[in-house]
């Protein structure tokens, strides 16, 4: 990736994960779902873990061992875990919030 577009890119994913902060307001009690989290050595660190500071009510990872690895290694006190996407591991109600950046641009209409 060239240097300019590195950076809009990693500027598009700050705003996105201020605006999820300011949108959702998740609470220091709140239980978060990342689907599909990578760490800084697959991705970029420009990830909600990074802004986040309550970085123990948060479960990510995904379908790729080498990326869980990464997100637990880039993201000290996240609870990493390898899991289907298409389908979760977890209880109904388990989560406050669960949300999926890698997959957020591909929604061509949000409507709220």
């Amino acid at each position: 990736m060239n240097r300019l577009l590195l950076y809009l890119h990693r500027k598009s994913r700050e705003q996105k994960h201020r605006l999820f902060l300011h949108l959702l307001r998740p609470t220091p009690e709140m239980r978060i779902l990342n689907i599909g989290a990578s760490g800084t050595g697959i991705g970029l660190p420009e990830q909600l873990e990074s802004f986040y500071e309550h970085r123990s009510q948060i479960i990510g990872g995904g379908i790729s061992y080498a990326d869980v690895q990464d997100y637990r290694d880039s993201f000290p006190g996240v609870q990493a875990v390898v899991f289907d996407g298409c389908a979760l591991p977890f209880a109904d109600q388990s989560f406050d919030i669960v949300y999926s950046m890698p997959s957020s641009n591909t929604f061509q209409t949000m409507r709220w």
